[in-house]
């Protein structure tokens, strides 16, 4: 009842938000790799822009996560919860599958008894686990399998011993070391571990049948060893992330990372893995202890946790090997054993302090989950507040264009650029485009700026690069409307508009040309000679309005305007635009007298309603003092009682949208 519960628990703090953080750049390749057919699956190219004949990278992981990926796609689509989903899945199956592999240990009496217990909270408890519970990439699924494939090989070594006919958990650990492997290339690191404990396992029985069975569990590593080894040789850039740690670094790293996840201050995650360490040590001590009594078996959870790390370490002398924490998980479950061993031996000789270690550690664990939770520290970015942006305020004729190129399908997974492309193909003259990295596109701004440029009323730039060429050459030759942040402390995210083209005509239309044409004038200083109604680009877009403006006097004051929508039932005002014409890009005092003065704007309409529900009402007033402009003339439009408020003609249809926001 006790391992239910904690299985319970495991599975709702995994998928307990699991969709409250947008994605980052590396769920979008397991999304794009899934997304592709099965031979890129396999063979692990990446495009890196969504244009025909874009060159494409290898990815640096191998198959097995993506295989099981895209059928699950297929089945459950392709929201954060769906594509996260068998990640907090795996970190669940953790706590049974550790507190089983404990249980034989401790029936071997490798461990204490209690152990298996211990194991299966901490696995609960980890913010480690939470953190990779809740990402679209194979480490909770490499830590899950390799306790499994572990699991599996005792179960076959200790059946072989006794009848000689461990055929299914011989046949359970191929199936998994095999899918482990096709997981994660530092996956092949166990091998050796699994080698080693097969041999020792054996070789009182039959020498020859240890080596040889050791053998070819070492044989088992060769094809993604040569798998990996082409990776490096052939494309340096794919591992290029990768960097060199010193051996004191690496098992820092580890320890404080395993311990209480990467949500928790260094100084503090450094104390706890300390504290964590001392109990490990307990549990290899505790092992050691029985080291007569049952062979070789207690070598394996110091050798699970030390020979991948060595390697790793032996490795960097090399070449850059290391990453992050999240590149071992394949010893963090063997890691939580020791120390649940350790805790397990305090609390079979001193039941209080086996209980306040335990006690003490959970609830770091807690503290750091709950950060993870609730600190913006750890948010990767609110690519979806940038969707919601852009689409709430798209207009006919936008271009939208993402910096980097990389970026492209997490870009598209939150912008609406497929609803942009189809705008290109139905008159609305919207569009988007990739942007490459700073400098890897020789000549290509002044190439392609220059036809966008003219062809796109306005520019957005979506981008990622802290430096962006692109952005330098739109406000040199451009006005830039808004610059918003959208950025976390680990991930740069900005959004850019730009005003494309000076919005003065060489004249003004004739009134026939206006859809609703009036003429009113404001303090005898700006008129308005009608506006045009558009339609939304996207449903959650703004329906877009055309104002037609002109200069009667020379202004040195800046004036804003404000488009209401008014229930005509009721006169409860439902909608508002309220801004500076184009947001202060020309403000009023850049207003020559005369001058024809074209502004596209938008107002997002209420979520249901018949036509002719509403009415349009529009007010000027003095952006300092937040005074209104009196209306001094209208012709073909009525102006309101207080004298400073124009209703559209009365004749006017409007369609409200219809769409659940």
């Amino acid at each position: 009842w006790l391992l239910l519960l904690l299985v319970l628990a495991a599975f709702a703090r995994g998928v307990y938000r699991l969709d409250s953080r947008n994605l980052w750049l590396d769920e979008a390749f397991s999304l794009q790799r899934a997304e592709a057919g099965w031979p890129e699956v396999v063979a692990g190219g990446l495009k890196v822009a969504d244009t025909p004949g874009a060159a494409a990278v290898t990815d640096p992981h191998p198959f097995g996560y993506y295989a099981l990926l895209k059928p699950a796609l297929a089945l459950f689509g392709s929201s954060e919860f769906a594509l996260r989903f068998s990640s907090a899945i795996a970190t669940t199956l953790l706590v049974p599958a550790t507190w089983a592999l404990a249980r034989l240990l401790a029936r071997r009496t490798v461990v204490p008894g209690s152990t298996p217990a211990w194991v299966a909270l901490l696995a609960t408890a980890s913010p480690f686990y939470l953190w990779y519970a809740q990402e679209a990439r194979m480490y909770a699924l490499v830590a899950l399998l390799a306790v499994l494939s572990t699991f599996m090989l005792l179960r076959w070594l200790e059946t072989a011993a006794r009848t000689g006919h461990p055929r299914w958990w011989l046949a359970g650990y191929i199936a998994s070391i095999v899918v482990l492997l096709s997981a994660h290339f530092f996956s092949l690191l166990i091998l050796p571990v699994h080698a080693g404990v097969a041999y020792l396992s054996l070789a009182p029985q039959s020498r020859r049948r240890a080596v040889l069975v050791a053998a070819l569990i070492l044989a088992l590593a060769l094809v993604p060893a040569l798998a990996a080894l082409w990776l490096v040789l052939s494309e340096p850039g794919a591992v290029g992330h990768f960097a060199t740690a010193s051996p004191l670094l690496l098992a820092t790293d580890l320890i404080a990372t395993f311990a209480v996840g990467l949500s928790m201050d260094a100084s503090q995650a450094r104390l706890l893995g300390v504290a964590t360490l001392a109990l490990a040590i307990l549990g290899v001590a505790y092992g050691w202890g029985r080291r007569r009594q049952e062979n070789a078996l207690w070598l394996l959870l110091p050798a699970w946790v030390l020979v991948p790390t060595l390697l790793i370490a032996v490795a960097n002398t090399w070449r850059p090997a290391y990453m992050t924490a999240r590149q071992m998980t394949l010893i963090s479950a063997a890691y939580l054993l020791l120390v649940s061993a350790g805790i397990a031996w305090l609390w079979q000789r001193w039941p209080w302090a086996g209980t306040l270690s335990a006690v003490g550690l959970v609830a770091a664990m807690l503290y750091s989950s709950a950060n993870y939770y609730q600190s913006p520290q750890f948010d990767k970015g609110d690519l979806s507040g940038m969707g919601d942006t852009v689409r709430a305020e798209l207009r006919p004729g936008d271009l939208v264009l993402v910096e980097p190129s990389s970026w492209w399908r997490l870009f598209r997974y939150y912008l609406p650029l497929d609803q942009l492309r189809q705008g290109a193909g139905n008159g609305q003259g919207t569009d988007w485009h990739e942007v490459a990295l700073p400098g890897t596109g020789p000549g290509a701004l002044e190439t392609l700026m220059p036809g966008w440029n003219s062809a796109h009323r306005r520019i957005w730039l979506a981008r990622a690069a802290e430096t962006s060429e692109t952005s330098q050459w739109l406000q040199q030759h451009n006005c830039r409307i808004w610059d918003l942040g959208f950025e976390s402390p680990i991930s740069y995210l900005r959004l850019e508009l730009f005003q494309s083209s000076a919005p003065i005509p060489d004249h003004l239309p004739a009134g026939d040309a206006i859809q609703h044409p009036f003429e009113a004038v404001f303090a005898d200083r700006v008129r308005l000679l009608g506006y045009d109604l558009g339609q939304p680009v996207t449903p959650d877009s703004a329906i877009p309005i055309t104002l037609y403006w002109q200069a009667v006097a020379p202004m040195d004051q800046r004036f804003k305007y404000k488009i209401g929508l008014v229930a005509a039932s009721t006169g409860e005002q439902v909608a508002v635009t309220e801004r500076e014409p184009f947001d202060g890009c020309w403000p009023t005092t850049h207003w020559v007298p005369g001058q024809a003065i074209v502004e596209e704007t938008g107002l997002h309409a209420p979520v249901a309603g018949p036509p002719g529900e509403y009415v349009m009402t529009i007010q000027m007033y003095d952006a300092e003092t937040l005074d209104h402009l009196p209306v001094s003339q209208a012709a073909g439009i009525q102006d309101q009682p207080d004298g400073h408020t124009l209703v559209v003609p009365e004749n006017l249809t409007w369609m409200p949208m219809t769409v659940n926001r």
